[in-house]
């Protein structure tokens, strides 16, 4: 029997209607609004890979602050299955959590290396089976590292998503493959910058806390921080 999603289907068509104009205004916003992060530039499905196992649990900051020291170190994931632990668990200690990041990096690289010959795989089904890789991480390096259409979700795009269909998304609470379906609608062929732009839209503009609608390049198509019609005097 086949499973069918809890996910409503007004909201798909909606994000259907809205997907052009999202990817354009998203298109035109990554031209002054990306952030720079070394992981950003020159990527390859290892360094992908790589800085999203150290940004977990830590700022952009402090990954930066060790990530190109960890790529000379530990070019590929050969050279990080057989690295000494030592070494690993003292550059980890700059941004904390040493024990866990080491046992979690070094346990991942050693399954690639046993199951792929240390080749990291492009296939969704395959990246989840490797340890400590989720959907998200599974997603960005897909997108990111190999150039392959799929949509990263984090708890930012979450957010950004659920502000936008608020109105269609029938559910108070929705599973974490309904956001990423929502979020595959949308992907258009840019799907890099877009991906980015949404990451970093949810980062600086459409935060938990304070959300900067009126600097937000998608508020005509928000169904929470659309401009409202000024009232009419009778």
């Amino acid at each position: 029997m086949t499973h069918r999603t809890p996910l409503s289907s007004p909201a798909l068509a909606v994000a259907h209607t809205r997907r052009r104009p999202i990817g354009r205004a998203l298109k035109a916003w990554a031209k002054m609004g990306l952030r720079h992060f070394p992981w950003r530039e020159e990527r390859t499905p290892y360094s992908v890979l790589l800085a999203e196992m150290l940004l977990r649990r830590t700022t952009s900051k402090a990954a930066a602050s060790v990530f190109q020291d960890f790529l000379r170190m530990f070019p590929d994931t050969e050279a990080l299955a057989k690295g000494d632990r030592g070494t690993l668990r003292s550059l980890l200690r700059k941004i904390g959590l040493q024990e866990q990041r080491t046992r979690a990096l070094t346990e991942m690289a050693q399954y690639l290396l046993a199951n792929h010959f240390g080749q990291i795989p492009s296939s969704r089904n395959e990246l989840e089976r490797v340890p400590h890789i989720g959907s998200y991480t599974a997603a960005a390096v897909r997108s990111f590292g190999f150039g392959i259409p799929d949509a990263v979700v984090d708890s930012n795009v979450m957010r950004i998503i659920r502000r936008l269909f608020a109105k269609s998304i029938r559910r108070r609470k929705l599973p974490t493959r309904d956001y990423e379906r929502l979020a595959q609608e949308l992907l258009p062929k840019h799907h890099q910058i877009h991906n980015f732009s949404l990451l970093d839209l949810g980062a600086l503009v459409c935060r938990y806390d304070y959300p900067r609608c009126p600097g937000c390049p998608l508020r005509n198509f928000c169904d929470t921080g659309r401009p409202r019609s000024p009232s009419r005097r009778s």
